[in-house]
């Protein structure tokens, strides 16, 4: 178990960082060149407005992530009483619960200076927090797979994939879309062979399948509210695009509740 409340001090300094980061910035105007949305006129619907915050309902939402992040280090850092081992790496070690609260929470800012600066470089920042979380749930999988409690192990399997990852953001090597879909479909294959191999454990696999529904329902808003979409009102305050993030926010916190439920299978008296 971590420490006392530290992955939620993490999260809250992630965001509130990142939220700083994104207004010191600004200085009066957004820098570098504009993000290709624009001229294609495909912005996420929400029409530009003038001054700081580019798409406020678009921006704003992203805090889900920031709260979502500050929940799992709150869960996180509760005290439990355990009958053994647990078996399970969030709740064994503390650099795993503490890390991916963090990670949650970044998504927000970075997600933020997308829609507060729509600058290409805001998208490339708005891209690589995703990409962040995505490598954590594949490296994750690993880990398990591996057998192994060592947080060295998960940072020499996580930081090169995400510098590769960095280097073909910033150089274009692939589309944003596909690569993040290739990622998603390796984290969900890598899971499944976490099911089928570690039957050691079991789990609640109801905190999956609702992580995996609020992202099919969040998939389904954010292609309805694309411009020219049937959800798409640009000039509302209320937007499909930031309900997506909302969506996503919450499967990110209940993909923790499915990882904190694995246990002993024996202890739990029946396989999950």
């Amino acid at each position: 178990m971590i420490g006392p409340r530290r992955g939620f001090w993490l999260a809250a300094a992630a965001g509130i960082l990142g939220i700083a980061a994104l207004y010191a910035s600004w200085g009066g105007a957004w820098r570098g060149e504009p993000n290709p949305c624009v001229a294609a006129g495909t912005c996420y619907c929400e029409a530009l407005r003038p001054g700081w915050i580019k798409q406020p309902s678009n921006t704003w939402s992203c805090l889900g992530f920031v709260l979502a992040g500050m929940l799992v280090g709150w869960r996180a850092g509760r005290p439990r009483r355990e009958d053994g081992p647990s078996g399970n790496l969030m709740r064994a070690i503390g650099f795993f619960p503490a890390f991916y609260a963090a990670l949650v929470s970044l998504i927000g800012p970075c997600s933020m200076f997308l829609h507060a600066s729509m600058t290409r470089w805001g998208g490339i920042v708005d891209g690589l927090s995703m990409d962040l979380h995505i490598v954590f749930v594949i490296s994750y999988a690993l880990m398990r797979l591996a057998r192994s409690e060592s947080p060295r192990l998960f940072l020499l399997m996580y930081a090169p994939a995400m510098a590769i990852l960095a280097a073909g953001k910033f150089q274009g090597w692939a589309a944003r879309e596909i690569v993040f879909f290739l990622l998603v479909i390796t984290a969900v294959v890598f899971e499944v062979a976490v099911m089928r191999s570690r039957t050691d454990l079991t789990r609640d696999r109801g905190w999956l399948w609702a992580a995996m529904g609020s992202m099919v329902v969040a998939l389904a808003v954010w292609m309805l509210s694309l411009d020219d979409g049937p959800l798409c009102v640009p000039d509302s305050p209320l937007q499909g695009h930031a309900l997506w993030h909302l969506l996503c926010a919450g499967a990110a916190g209940m993909l923790y509740l499915y990882y904190d439920s694995e246990r002993p299978a024996l202890a739990a008296g029946s396989a999950g």
